[in-house]
This record gives C-alpha cells, structure tokens and sequence, in this order.
C-alpha cells in the first residue's frame, strides 16, 4: 500500500494538474533553453493564482497565460505568455512574441483586440523598454501594409539618475511568419 501511494505521489507530481500548469512547464522549458538555464532553477510565476490584485490573470489572452520567469540573479526574469498546447511568446523567444500577435488577431482588422489591450501585452513582454506612454505626435497605432503588420507604440523609461528617455517599440509579424521588435530613441520629447 505504502508504494502504490509513493507511486501516485510521484505521478501526480508529473502530470500537470490543469492548463495553467502546463503552461508554466512549457515557458520554464523554452525559457531554461533560450536563456542556458537548468530548468530545475527557474520559477514561473504566478504560482499562487486567484490572489487579489494578481497581475497576471487580466493578461490572458485566449489559451495564452501571462507568466514570468524567475530564477537565481534574475528577479524579476523574462515575462511572457504560454498554453497548455506549447505555444510560448517571450522577447528572447525564436519566435519572439510571433505567438502573441496571432493570439490577438493582429491580422484581421474585424477581429483584431482593441489596440490598447495588444500595446498592455506587448508591454509585459517588453517590460525593460519602459512604461507606455502617448503624446499628441507619439500614439500607439498598426500598420498594415505588403511586408505584414506592425505594431507601434512608445515608452517613458527613466535612468537611475532621474533622467527619462522616450523610446518607441515597433513589433512586426512579417507575411512569411517571422517576427521583429526594434526599441529605439524617439527624438521628439513627448508631453
């Protein structure tokens, strides 16, 4: 009896116990693979979920869930998102956020999420770049055009010393599949 419950104790363990679970092994694997990390060292968050306040939960997007990796010399790590299925969409991804962008039918004008939901995501994966702003010449828009779409918006960051510098992010799902960021200084002060 006492092995049968060793046996089940150790199966259960393996098995993820809902999509959420699958999710969070599917980004710690793609993570620990981008970033030459054992994955044993890496906590995905969240580990708690239904908590108030839980940042991750309004970020779903479809079947991808909002997670963060963390481990070791990186706290907070790489954000991201990833299903039960395998998709996984983080900046130093192969993919980059390729997965996202779909997830959020940047595609379809009709279908696509309304814009400041997609810039939200698109933030949390590129947390680093800064915070999402707007300015009367600086607002997030798509673009649709022969090469694919792009999505456009741009980000106050501020220095350890005080100083804010604006950045505009530009994410392109090319018609061939592959995906692009570019971060880049906005030359223009926004208001």
């Amino acid at each position: 009896m006492m092995r049968f419950i060793l046996v089940m104790s150790i199966m259960t363990t393996l098995l993820p116990a809902s999509d959420l679970d699958a999710a969070r092994e599917h980004y710690r694997q793609a993570v620990a693979a981008a970033f030459g990390i054992a994955a044993a060292k890496i906590t995905v968050q969240p580990v708690h979920v239904g908590l108030p306040d839980n940042p991750y939960e309004p970020l779903q997007t479809g079947d991808l869930f909002a997670l963060r990796a963390d481990w070791p010399g990186a706290d907070p790590g790489p954000a991201g998102f990833a299903s039960a299925k395998g998709q996984v969409a983080f900046a130093k991804h192969p993919d980059k956020v390729k997965t996202l962008l779909l997830a959020c039918e940047v595609r379809d004008e009709k279908k696509m999420l309304p814009l400041d939901d997609i810039v939200r995501r698109l933030a949390w994966v590129y947390r680093g770049a800064g915070e999402p702003v707007e300015g009367a010449n600086h607002k997030a828009h798509v673009v649709r055009d022969e090469t694919g779409v792009t999505v456009v918006y741009y980000v106050r960051q501020a220095g350890q010393t005080g100083a804010i510098r604006f950045q505009s992010v530009t994410v392109q799902l090319k018609v061939d599949g592959t995906c692009v960021t570019r971060i880049e200084k906005v030359n223009a002060e926004l208001p």
